[in-house]
């Protein structure tokens, strides 16, 4: 998918591997069986503020970051596809974009699906919220396996090339939904979400761009069939999501704002019906 706002904003969708997991966890009255959980993210090209990244999808240093103990523990839980021409970084070269083209990578959180790729990118600034940072370079061991963190996925000068949403933009409220949103550059053409409860700190991305208005919403929900329909996961997942009330709590925001809001288009990181918008290459399901 390529969209062009009319100050020159472009959106594209991509998709770096996927896991597999249960189809009754992400909807409870659905039959069992294996779902691809695809690894979805954006390339947005701002005019002024150049190439900007919302998450990065998986690379193969999911599987280096999980051979010990206990970060072993999930992979088991959630076993990993990708392949090397998938990830970020190769998919942008085929496009004729580097690394170093890359100005800013938005981080929606930190589980090892949206930041699997950020070492590829030794010169982008990153952009995440204050509590989602914080967690991240907090936990270590059985902690951050528990939050879905792999600390060895992220650089070593992480911190020093990371800004705080809340620290670039002003907080404002949607008044008719409840959500919390920033205008990243103050010009209404990237706004982030708060979406807590998933992960701390969760954010999603509303988009402006020619043909209307994309909302991209991470993991606020698993899949848009589910969220019409008003069907949360399995409680089970309880045991890794950061806050179930937080979770309910944006769920009914989020649903609120669509409600208000139809013609914007609404996406979710690893619902099947967002693999439709993908500019790059399909997985490949062995």
């Amino acid at each position: 998918m390529v969209q062009e706002s009319e100050n020159g904003v472009k959106l594209r969708i991509f998709q770096s591997g996927y896991c597999l997991s249960d189809g009754h966890v992400v909807n409870p009255k659905a039959r069992r069986g294996k779902v691809c959980f695809y690894a979805t993210w954006l390339l947005i090209q701002h005019p002024v503020h150049g190439n900007i990244l919302f998450d990065t999808g998986y690379t193969d240093r999911f599987h280096s970051a999980t051979r010990k103990m206990p970060y072993t523990l999930y992979a088991w839980v959630t076993p990993v596809v990708v392949h090397k021409e998938e990830t970020a970084i190769e998919q942008l070269k085929e496009i004729g974009l580097s690394a170093k083209d890359i100005d800013t990578i938005i981080l929606s959180h930190f589980h090892a699906d949206h930041i699997g790729g950020v070492k590829d990118f030794p010169f982008s600034q990153f952009i995440c919220s204050q509590k989602s940072m914080e967690e991240a370079v907090a936990k270590k061991g059985w902690s951050a396996v528990k939050k879905g963190i792999l600390p060895d996925l992220l650089p070593d000068d992480f911190v020093s090339r990371s800004k705080a949403l809340e620290e670039l933009a002003q907080q404002e409220i949607d008044h008719s939904s409840g959500l919390v949103m920033y205008d990243l550059f103050n010009d209404g053409t990237l706004k982030l979400i708060e979406l807590p409860g998933h992960a701390r700190g969760m954010l999603g991305i509303r988009v402006e761009h020619t043909d209307g208005i994309t909302v991209f919403a991470s993991d606020a929900y698993w899949s848009l069939d589910t969220f019409q329909q008003r069907i949360l996961p399995r409680q089970r997942v309880k045991l890794f999501f950061d806050s179930w009330g937080d979770y309910v709590d944006s769920s009914e925001k989020l649903y609120r704002y669509h409600k208000n809001h139809p013609e914007e288009q609404l996406l979710f990181t690893h619902c099947p019906q967002t693999m439709n918008f993908i500019t790059g290459r399909s997985a490949k399901i062995n």
